[in-house]
């Protein structure tokens, strides 16, 4: 236990100001305001707009079919030798990210539309879409994907 010394006495133990509570405070406030305003700032990352934007733009996408492997084949189809085709409808944010993944035509395979989704929803990133002022704006994409039964 410390003892505190007299305030008359020449040598005087230093106070201890904790500031960890106010460090820690501003920390949580920073990312919660970073949090809420993620969507809304998105465009402040940017900076200026693209230069030669035209008119509005459509999200750019990469092979999408490159996203599924062999390995991705959901075993419930496999034991019930299911295969099709999913055509698919996602939803793309502000960020290119894919936060929803709508079944347009099912390929009669309940295992087989979710994996489809699953994978789009997890693993695809989209360049997002812009409009004519050049900021970041949410977007669709619709698609077929094939699944057939690996050969034996």
């Amino acid at each position: 236990m410390r003892r505190s010394t007299h305030p008359r006495s020449p040598v005087q133990t230093p106070q201890r100001l904790s500031c960890l509570p106010f460090l820690l405070a501003a920390i949580v406030a920073f990312a919660f305001w970073g949090w809420r305003n993620s969507e809304a700032m998105v465009d402040w990352w940017d900076g200026e707009p693209p230069a030669g934007i035209a008119g509005p733009t459509r999200a750019k996408v990469a092979n999408l079919v490159a996203l599924f492997g062999t390995d991705d084949y959901p075993m419930e189809a496999i034991r019930n030798e299911e295969q099709g085709t999913v055509a698919y409808l996602l939803t793309i944010s502000r960020r290119g990210g894919v936060p929803d993944c709508e079944i347009v035509e099912s390929s009669g395979s309940e295992a087989l539309d979710e994996q489809t989704c699953r994978i789009l929803e997890e693993r695809a990133h989209f360049s997002p879409a812009r409009d004519a002022t050049g900021k970041r704006i949410p977007d669709t994409y619709s698609g077929r994907i094939r699944w057939v039964l690996p050969e034996e």
